[in-house]
């Protein structure tokens, strides 16, 4: 339970850089809510996608904390695609490891999970026995930067929420956050930024309408002052709180 207003790391806006100005580099691998992601129309009326970096949350966050933030994301991705993603912007090579990644995939995955993967959605030994499931493909991910960088801070982000009228969809989002909140148990200096939990909704997080391009500011306020309050209670001065919801904590350590 968050005891008073000063422990919501929501509450707290900070004019610097503050704690997570600590690294140096960062990693974002994510979809359109990660790429600046907003549409076009031609003279035909066609809308069009188009991932402008610059206006993406993780940029925002470069530019207030002096840090340089990779942009290992595309609209439409999902954790199997970003394999092919991964060999044509050369994510893990030396010259491009970070000290922290910040991984927010999941939302185009959970559309069709039968779709994408045969094995379906999976359970944790997947990842140990390459089955093609959603569970085996994002924990492939976590692996490629542990063997790039062993001891790199990993933040993994739950989808923000929606107003679905397909429960099935919503039943999906909440066995992934589990898997998601599962995930410390498993791997060191692993950390879960979990949207679900404060009820940070798609609105919030982003409109891709033409001309909304500072859009993305808010969703890097989210981002930013949840690692913010991560690094607050690694050096014990903040107290992780549970959710009043479910009573799930809002921040697991490894």
């Amino acid at each position: 339970m968050i005891n008073s207003i000063e422990e919501n790391p929501l509450t707290n806006i900070i004019s610097d850089g503050g704690y997570t100005a600590i690294f140096r580099t960062i990693g974002i691998i994510g979809d359109s809510l990660s790429s600046g992601e907003h549409e076009s129309l031609n003279e035909d009326g066609k809308v069009g996608y188009h991932d402008y970096y610059e206006y993406s949350w993780g940029q925002f966050m470069a530019r207030a904390c002096g840090l340089t933030a990779y942009n290992f994301s595309v609209g439409g991705l999902t954790a199997k695609e970003f394999q092919r993603l991964a060999r044509y912007m050369k994510c893990f090579t030396p010259e491009k490891a970070c000290q922290g990644y910040i991984i927010a995939l999941g939302v185009n995955d959970l559309k069709d999970v039968n779709f994408h993967y045969s094995g379906g959605f999976g359970t944790m030994p997947d990842f140990e026995n390459k089955d093609d499931t959603l569970i085996g493909a994002y924990v492939q991910v976590i692996r490629q930067i542990r063997d790039l960088q062993p001891k790199a801070r990993i933040f993994v982000v739950t989808p923000p929420v929606r107003h679905y009228e397909d429960g099935e969809r919503i039943k999906r989002e909440e066995r992934f956050s589990e898997f998601l909140r599962s995930l410390p148990q498993y791997f060191e200096f692993l950390y879960v930024i979990d949207l679900i939990c404060l009820r940070v909704v798609q609105a919030f997080c982003q409109s891709k309408k033409q001309g909304e391009l500072v859009d993305y500011y808010p969703i890097f306020i989210v981002q930013h002052f949840f690692v913010e309050f991560i690094f607050k209670i690694t050096f014990g001065s903040a107290i992780m709180p549970a959710c009043n919801c479910c009573g799930h904590y809002l921040l697991f350590m490894s």
